[in-house]
């Protein structure tokens, strides 16, 4: 296995990855407030997050990945009172179709996706014992975070509470003590329909409280990966490391990564410029697949400028990838296999290849996820190999099963190779094993044991498993 070096937001450098458990990683990522739908900046957070858990659990790591929703927030009330719906209706609509979006993405679902209005009882107990604690103060309007009472406040983003101060946005309360103090849970006020009973009156939480809450539940008190968009560095995560290593002592997560801002024209996205990008929108013209390229062909903490050429670019690209594995699948389903196992000088340089791009790729992924350079290589090992087949240089059964099964596995790895549908894939698949397995009969038959034995490797290397009975070979796919 590769050592992992990841860039640390909390230390500001590269440092070797080192889970708590071996083997074993936790990751908790700040998901979506669900007042309107994900735009294609949030898209590229769960995009790169959904690589990284598959990337940990291609180099052997078993990874449990938390993925939160806030359903009740001051944007979604004030979106609901616009609609003349209740805020908890709102929220459920909204949540639907972040869930949709996230399928429609071909995202692989976290093993958890809890929602605040799930944890309230756990958010109550939790603020109490902040209270308790003196890190925390009641007030007219709510409960507030005493952030002087913590002497680590701003090594996550590395401010002073001087520099905090200066040009701040401070919230107005009649209660707050000090202008940094932040809200842990917020008194219901006369307009707002949604609140819950709580030893300081009705109301609801704050919102930076709630991940220290869910990610504590199902990870732990510290766990590994904490993870989103660079914007929510501070304060929210700020914050959370303020209200977690007050209450247990430890900062919640080892490493903190997070994603660079996608822009338009140079601008964050936002409703008040109007220039939301929606991912269900973009879906309608591109695939999943071209969308993930696109995110994942520049480094996560790159910042990146959206705009509708650099999709179309993304799409010309990655169709090297797939004119390359097509063309290996109609030579594998269409070949003359009358010297299928002879491998030429030529074919052997191509398959040691495989090792050299797969040691890059993974070279460039072990340093900070650099999926930007580990494409690159998938890209060039595509573009030779597509050129040997018009080249007329791959005529090896073997070295055809072998490029396919290289290509697919890492093109999968990235989310990036749109799969057929099963009917016609298991039609063709079963058409090609039915000719390769009536070819290997005829080797057995003149006992001619290596070449039958190197078919049935082939197959197996392939993902075809094949079992010799009395009735003759029975095969089944075993990935």
């Amino acid at each position: 296995m590769n050592r992992i070096y990841i860039f640390n937001t909390l230390t500001g450098r590269k440092e070797p990855f080192e889970p708590l458990e071996k083997n074993r990683v936790k990751m908790y990522v700040c998901g979506p407030t669900v007042y309107d739908d994900v735009h294609i900046g949030h898209a590229r957070t769960f995009i790169f997050f959904d690589f990284v858990r598959k990337f940990l659990e291609y180099v052997g790591y078993d990874v449990r990945y938390v993925l939160n929703i806030t359903d009740v927030d001051d944007k979604i009330i004030r979106a609901a009172r616009e609609r003349g719906i209740s805020s908890l209706d709102y929220a459920e609509e909204y949540t639907r179709r972040f869930l949709e979006d996230y399928l429609a993405l071909k995202l692989r679902p976290p093993d958890v996706f809890p929602r605040v209005t799930k944890h309230i009882e756990e958010i109550i107990d939790f603020i109490q014992k902040l209270i308790d604690k003196n890190f925390a103060y009641t007030a007219p309007d709510g409960v507030y975070y005493r952030v002087k009472a913590f002497k680590g406040y701003g090594k996550l983003s590395k401010r002073s509470l001087e520099e905090m101060l200066v040009g701040a946005r401070v919230e107005v309360s009649e209660g707050k003590k000090d202008p940094l103090d932040f809200a842990l849970w917020k008194a219901k006020k006369k307009e707002e329909d949604v609140c819950w009973s709580s030893p300081w009156g009705s109301g609801r939480p704050g919102w930076h409280i709630e991940c220290s809450v869910m990610s504590m539940k199902y990870l732990g008190e510290q766990f590994d990966i904490h993870g989103g968009g660079s914007d929510l560095i501070f304060p929210h995560h700020e914050n959370e490391i303020a209200q977690s290593e007050a209450l247990t002592g430890k900062v919640p997560a080892r490493y903190w990564i997070h994603v660079g801002m996608l822009q338009i024209s140079g601008e964050k996205m936002s409703k008040s410029l109007g220039n939301i990008i929606k991912i269900r929108d973009i879906l309608r013209r591109y695939s999943p697949e071209v969308v993930k390229f696109y995110v994942l062909n520049t480094h996560y903490r790159k910042p990146v400028d959206y705009t509708e050429e650099s999709l179309e670019e993304a799409k010309k690209t990655l169709d090297i990838v797939v004119r390359a594995y097509d063309a290996l699948g109609t030579l594998i389903s269409s070949g003359d296999y009358k010297h299928s196992f002879r491998i030429t000088d030529e074919e052997m340089n191509i398959l040691y290849s495989i090792r050299g791009t797969k040691d890059r790729v993974l070279d460039a992924l072990s340093d900070d996820f650099n999926t930007r350079e580990a494409l690159k290589e998938l890209m060039r090992l595509s573009k030779d190999v597509y050129q040997a087949i018009v080249d007329d240089k791959i005529k090896s059964l073997t070295v055809a099963f072998q490029l396919r099964e290289f290509i697919g596995d890492l093109s999968n790895l990235f989310g990036i190779l749109e799969e057929k549908p099963i009917s016609e894939e298991h039609e063709i698949l079963a058409r090609v094993i039915e000719e390769i397995l009536k070819l290997r009969e005829e080797f057995r038959k003149v006992k001619n044991w290596e070449v039958a034995d190197a078919i049935r490797a082939a197959l197996n290397r392939a993902g075809i498993h094949v079992d010799d009975t009395r009735r003759g070979p029975v095969w089944r796919i075993i990935r």
